[in-house]
């Protein structure tokens, strides 16, 4: 059986996403920062840089996808399965930029907005951020989910979500870009609801 080589843009993604382990954290920082803006192009705002994470999102006993998950734990140091770390001093002000444009954040599927969508790739989206709001310091996000989104996860073909932050250079979360439904997250989290 012969395996093809990653295109180069996947094989960045996920060295952004789950790092190399034979690097130090200044190399993995500096890769990283080369590879993001190469890989997937300016962040949408001014400054910062896009980073994935994810974190757990389990279905409800019923099935049906959660009205409200969580984007991005509490901070102020959030660290990542790959060893990055970010720091978020102030999650109303990140809640605040979030939603500043007045455009609801997309959750799409496998961060195809970065992947797929700059090479004329579709990408469809799985919900739409509607509302954020923080609680104990962590930020959770009101979805309107599409019906593809939905199905996909009550057909448990997903099952966490992955948000893509803009970030300054010292590592503050500043937004969160959109999220993606992702079956291998970055930031471990308790499952929202029962486990199917």
């Amino acid at each position: 059986m012969t395996v093809s080589p990653k295109p180069p843009e996947i094989a960045a993604f996920e060295r952004v996403m789950f790092g190399v382990a034979l690097e130090s954290p200044a190399q993995q920082e500096a890769r990283t920062i080369a590879e993001i803006n190469s890989a997937f192009g300016a962040p949408p705002a001014v400054g910062g840089r896009a980073i994935g994470g994810g974190l757990a999102v389990a279905l409800n006993a019923e099935g049906a996808a959660p009205e409200w998950i969580m984007l991005l734990p509490a901070g102020p140091v959030i660290r990542g399965q790959d060893g990055r770390t970010w720091r978020m001093s102030d999650p109303e002000k990140v809640a605040r930029a979030t939603m500043a444009a007045g455009l609801k954040p997309s959750i799409d599927f496998n961060h195809a907005q970065y992947l797929q969508a700059p090479k004329g790739g579709a990408n469809p989206a799985a919900g739409w951020i509607e509302a954020l709001e923080v609680r104990a310091g962590a930020i959770w996000g009101r979805v309107e989910w599409t019906a593809r989104g939905s199905s996909a996860l009550a057909a448990r073909e997903y099952r966490y979500i992955s948000p893509a932050l803009k970030t300054g250079d010292d590592g503050e979360v500043i937004a969160i870009l959109n999220a993606g439904l992702v079956n291998n997250p970055n930031l471990p989290m308790p499952a929202l609801n029962a486990e199917l």
